[in-house]
């Protein structure tokens, strides 16, 4: 027999796997430990889309600073910052200026000094469907502790995954206390009123999404993370609840008949708990994002009802 078995009431749903409170450990290449830089640019592993306002553009490379933030281009164009000042000064303004940037944790934070273990960036890209990049062990300016580690992870379906550890918070430093976290199309892109990234909000509709945290050890995201869907332009933000709502699957034998690719949820009799709630499907690539999230109206049947052929 096989069985998958995933809770569907928690508010956020199980997806393809996508909705990983979890850290991917598949880390990949390491960058190395260098400080107040943007590395040589990286592939990819596919063409990653980014939506601008106005049309759907794609790039294939990805310039990554050990400051939590990274560009993205095709071949260098558009250019991306040199690295020094820009990485570690963490402005909104330098987040808009260049091209397509995407700040996982935009901090005044390194792979440190003299301190052990020392942090490390890596990338791995060796999956056609997702590229994960990896800030491990890092510290504040000036080797403030404790370490803490993120990740990134960009979807060949144009999603975009961010998570932290339980440490990762903006303990602030002399050249920047504040931290950044978002999405912009960049090239000068005039940025929308300030997001709430922790609390699952209806759609919105412009390609730039953020979140600033001005005053230190005030990030709320810790043990956390969530999903970035794009509406093109916009975005669905999916809370993923913390470290305790990882996707799991559990799988018994073989049987004659297996279909791992299927979730569902086992109710006890008079347990159903769904009534009053509208469950959306968004298609991901080869898979499901199924979320309860999207508002949308609950039509009872009724005499009237009109059969519509799909």
């Amino acid at each position: 027999m096989n069985k998958l078995v995933s809770t569907l009431t928690a508010g956020l749903f199980a997806t393809s796997a996508l909705a990983q409170a979890c850290f991917d450990t598949g880390y990949g290449t390491s960058l190395g430990s260098a400080n107040d830089i943007v590395h040589p640019p990286q592939p990819i592993g596919f063409a990653f889309p980014v939506h601008d306002g106005t049309s759907l553009n794609t790039y294939t490379d990805i310039h990554i600073s050990d400051h939590g933030v990274c560009w993205l281009s095709n071949a260098g164009t558009p250019t991306p910052p040199a690295g020094g000042a820009v990485t570690y000064n963490v402005l909104l303004s330098d987040f808009v200026l260049y091209g397509p940037c995407i700040a996982t944790f935009w901090a005044d934070a390194n792979c440190g000094y003299n301190v052990s273990p020392l942090g490390e960036v890596f990338i791995n890209n060796t999956d056609p469907t997702k590229c994960v990049v990896t800030w491990l062990n890092m510290w504040t300016y000036q080797d403030q502790g404790p370490a803490y580690s993120f990740q990134l992870t960009l979807h060949a379906s144009g999603e975009v995954t961010m998570v932290y550890d339980a440490d990762t918070n903006n303990y602030g430093s002399t050249f920047a206390p504040n931290a950044i976290v978002g999405v912009t199309p960049g090239s000068g892109a005039v940025l929308p009123a300030m997001t709430d990234l922790s609390a699952a909000l209806a759609p919105t509709t412009d390609p730039s999404i953020f979140e600033e945290f001005t005053t230190p050890s005030t990030f709320d995201l810790a043990a956390d993370g969530f999903n970035l869907i794009p509406t093109n332009p916009g975005w669905v933000i999916v809370p993923l609840g913390g470290t305790a709502s990882c996707a799991q699957k559990s799988t018994f034998g073989s049987g004659c008949i297996s279909n791992p690719a299927v979730f569902h949820e086992l109710i006890p009799a008079g347990a159903f708990d769904l009534g009053g709630t509208t469950i959306t499907m968004l298609r991901t690539g080869s898979g499901y994002t199924t979320m309860d999230t999207i508002p949308g109206t609950i039509l009872p049947p009724s005499p009237n009802a009109v059969d519509v052929a799909l």
